[in-house]
This record gives C-alpha cells, sequence and structure tokens, in this order.
C-alpha cells in the first residue's frame, strides 16, 4: 500500500471526502500586539496674574506594570517611570501670551520580563488668548491734606511692559514701565486730578485703558 504524506498548511485548504462533506483548514492569526493602556488629557489654561498659557498634561498609568512615560510638547518634554495605577501631572510653561492650537504626544514603554510593549498616542489641546488690557494700581497722594493732588503712583500689575503717560497741572510724561515697577506723577498743588494713560502691543495687537485720579 502507498503512503501519503501531507506537507505543512501555512494557507486555507479545502478536501472533499466522500458523502460530499467538506472539511477547511485555516492557518492561525498572529495575535493582536499587546497595548498600554493609560488615561490622558491635556489642556490650555491662563496664568492670570503673569497673562501667561500654561499646558497642564495629565497621564495616569492603567497598565498592569509599571511603565516608561516620556510627554512631548511644543514647549519641554518630561520623562518619568510610573507604577501600576500611579499619576504623571505637570503644567508646562509657555512663556507665551497666546498659543495656537496643537497636541501633546506621550509614548509609553513596558519593558518586564524582557519583551517590550510601546504605545503612543496624541493628546489635541485648543488655541487660548491671556492677553488683557493693560492692569494698572494706582494712588493718588495728598501729602498737605488740602483736597488737592501732590502725586500719583501708578504700578504696573499686568503680566507685560506698558508704556504709561502721567498728565497733570505741571507734569505730563511717559515712561515704559516693567511689570511690577512704579511710575510717579508730581504735580504743582492745584490739581484735582490727573489722567493716566497705558498701551501696550502684544502679538501685533494693541491693548489699551485710561482712567483718572483724584483724593
Amino acid at each position: 500500500m502507498r503512503k501519503l504524506h501531507l506537507g505543512a498548511i501555512a494557507a486555507a485548504v479545502a478536501v472533499t471526502l466522500g458523502g460530499g462533506l467538506l472539511l477547511t483548514g485555516v492557518a492561525a492569526a498572529d495575535p493582536a500586539p499587546a497595548t498600554i493602556a493609560v488615561g490622558a488629557n491635556a489642556k490650555t489654561e491662563c496664568d492670570t496674574a503673569r497673562e501667561r498659557v500654561v499646558l497642564p498634561v495629565f497621564v495616569e498609568n492603567r497598565h498592569s506594570a509599571k511603565i516608561d512615560l516620556r510627554v512631548t510638547t511644543a514647549y519641554g518634554e518630561k520623562k518619568v517611570s510610573l507604577a501600576k495605577g500611579e499619576r504623571f501631572y505637570q503644567r508646562f510653561e509657555t512663556g507665551k501670551s497666546s498659543v495656537p492650537a496643537g497636541q501633546v504626544t506621550w509614548a509609553a514603554y513596558d519593558w518586564n520580563g524582557g519583551k517590550a510593549i510601546y504605545t503612543t498616542g496624541k493628546l489635541p489641546y485648543a488655541a487660548l488668548s491671556c492677553t488683557v488690557k493693560p492692569r494698572l494700581d494706582v494712588k493718588a497722594i495728598d501729602t498737605d491734606k488740602d483736597g488737592r493732588l501732590d502725586k500719583v503712583v501708578v504700578r504696573n500689575t499686568g503680566g507685560d511692559p506698558v508704556t504709561l503717560r502721567i498728565a497733570g497741572d505741571g507734569f505730563n510724561q511717559a515712561k515704559t514701565v516693567q511689570p511690577g515697577e512704579t511710575f510717579t506723577g508730581t504735580f504743582s498743588d492745584r490739581v484735582n486730578f490727573a489722567a493716566i494713560a497705558a498701551y501696550k502691543v502684544v502679538d501685533g495687537k494693541a491693548y489699551y485703558t485710561y482712567q483718572t485720579a483724584s483724593v
């Protein structure tokens, strides 16, 4: 009797047997690659004191083991290791008054047991502007208490340099004032009020404010 030798089957094979029964063999598919589960988000926010945009990024390790994480933004990157269930949070400083919409990229690695697992993703964030009109702290001073101004001290409490003008009887001057700095106008003792104007230009757009000071 002749013996029939069959080779390895790598594709689907159909063999018709007596009685019309059809048997089909299918090669096993490769398993889906393992991935790393994380929870993550990013968003733009204003640091109102400095009028600058910050970019907080949050990532939680929902994988079954420790991971190595890299977070990459247009304003810097961070590498950390996170235990199972551990969370990463950082507010990236953009240093800018306004930013366009963009994406943060995260990449997670698991090297446990000599087997490498790698997963990456992107976190979109919205465009944002934090610039406002010049902010001023104005102090009107009547040294001799006669009901009229002797001087005005103006402090720039905003986040950007401003061009500041103080005008009153005997004083009309302008000066560029940095954040936190002051500018003082001193008048003759006949002034009932002083005019204070400030402007700045940020990203090609002008911002202006005007107010008066009196005792």
